[in-house]
């Protein structure tokens, strides 16, 4: 039997509850902490959902080795913020739409991944690098699309 991808939630709102519901849902996937400005918030929202830990704290996620992935559900706003706070404490991120707020802070959200991923020392011009419509990450270039 495979390991279960175990969840953690920064920001629950709304949109968080729907996607603790779902995941509920989900074979092989657990929630297991979530993290919020306000410590009791955080712990409703645990209990609620049958999440196993509750922060007040967003660091404090971050630094929970029980969690793989972290859902960012806080306004749009700090996507950018939450997203790299996450990403830099070594954890997988799957951020509600829109990841930024402006081309700048998608690139921003992207580079640390792109880094990873890409040939060290190799990164498109600026002018060169988006995320089209679908999410697909695109380098463009004389040649044309590449899709990465």
């Amino acid at each position: 039997m495979q390991k279960p991808i175990r969840w953690g939630i920064l920001g629950p709102g709304k949109i968080a509850g729907s996607f603790a519901r779902d995941l509920a849902l989900v074979e092989g996937g657990r929630l297991t902490a979530v993290a919020s400005r306000n410590a009791e918030r955080a712990a409703d929202f645990a209990r609620e959902f049958g999440a196993e830990k509750s922060y007040g704290s967003y660091a404090e996620l971050g630094g929970d080795p029980d969690v793989d992935i972290v859902y960012i559900a806080t306004p749009h706003t700090f996507h950018l913020e939450h997203s790299l706070q996450m990403i830099r404490a070594g954890k997988n991120v799957l951020c509600e739409k829109p990841m930024g707020i402006n081309q700048a802070q998608v690139r921003e959200l992207v580079r640390p991944v792109v880094e990873e991923v890409l040939p060290d020392g190799w990164l498109p011009p600026e002018d060169e690098f988006y995320v089209n419509p679908t999410g697909r990450f695109v380098v463009g270039g004389p040649m044309g699309d590449a899709g990465l």
